[in-house]
């Protein structure tokens, strides 16, 4: 169990696990606030509701964020970034709503693809004022035209963040980070939430965990936690010392069974991310 997640991407096989225990979820503090109004119980898969129920328990919702997701032709990669750039700062010109959380490329992943996480404080009605100049002012409407041409593909995802990981701040200095996205067989958010919450009292002892996220608008089922490391070698250190403490394994046996497949990518931040 130790290597399960060094692989890339696997397709998580079905497992002989006791289910009783797999299915009882905890009653730490950090997480019984999220279970209330949701029929009295904090234990037990049945409660669980449809996957906007889920949702509500997850977080508060009151910033949206949008990942997207870019693939560059490889030799309009320096003009691109040059461009997106030029681009935030439109946006910040023009008054949009949209805030830059990070913006990367992928070092070890998929090649030549880059990622960029807006935030949108305020929620949908914020998301809906900036998508609405998006889509309608000339001079974002001449930047995209210009950008497609430099792309292969495209496309985005609207997300909330879970309540229990770290308030999100910028980060100087130089780091890499790795974004590890799990596709989850539907229902299973609740108990996600549930046995992560637990978790990251051991992962979020140190400064590595950045943001957790998880579909709302876009491809379902879909969760992303974003960590920074020094560089490889600290995130294999850190790792490894998680492995130490009995409640990391446990966590890690639990939402393993809730997993369909996960990819992971390595991440360096562009010049004019606020995550460095």
């Amino acid at each position: 169990m130790n290597r399960i997640f060094r692989t890339n991407v696997f397709k998580i096989l079905p497992m002989s696990l006791n289910t009783a225990n797999n299915r009882q979820l905890h009653t730490s503090p950090s997480f019984n606030s999220l279970l209330k109004g949701l029929g009295g119980s904090s234990s037990g898969s049945n409660n669980q509701g449809g996957i906007g129920a889920q949702s509500n328990r997850m977080s508060d919702g009151q910033d949206i964020f949008e990942v997207q997701i870019h693939l560059v032709r490889p030799h309009f990669m320096p003009n691109y970034l040059g461009e997106t750039k030029r681009f935030v700062e439109l946006f910040n010109d023009k008054n949009s709503g949209a805030e830059l959380f990070g913006s990367f490329t992928c070092e070890i992943g998929q090649q030549d693809e880059a990622i960029h996480i807006w935030r949108f404080r305020g929620g949908y009605q914020a998301y809906q004022k900036h998508y609405h100049l998006y889509r309608s002012d000339a001079e974002l409407l001449s930047y995209r035209q210009k950008r497609n041409e430099m792309l292969r593909s495209r496309r985005n995802q609207l997300c909330l963040r879970f309540t229990f990981w770290p308030e999100l701040a910028p980060r100087t200095g130089e780091h890499i980070y790795e974004m590890r996205s799990y596709n989850l067989r539907p229902g299973n958010l609740l108990e996600w939430g549930n046995y992560w919450a637990n978790g990251m009292r051991i992962r979020g002892e140190d400064n590595e965990a950045v943001c957790g996220l998880f579909s709302h608008i876009g491809e379902q089922h879909q969760v992303h936690h974003l960590w920074c490391y020094n560089d490889l070698a600290h995130r294999d250190e850190v790792r490894d010392l998680a492995w130490h403490h009995p409640a990391w394994a446990d966590t890690v046996r639990k939402t393993v069974a809730l997993v369909d497949t996960m990819s992971c990518r390595v991440l360096k931040a562009t010049p004019f991310s606020p995550l460095q």
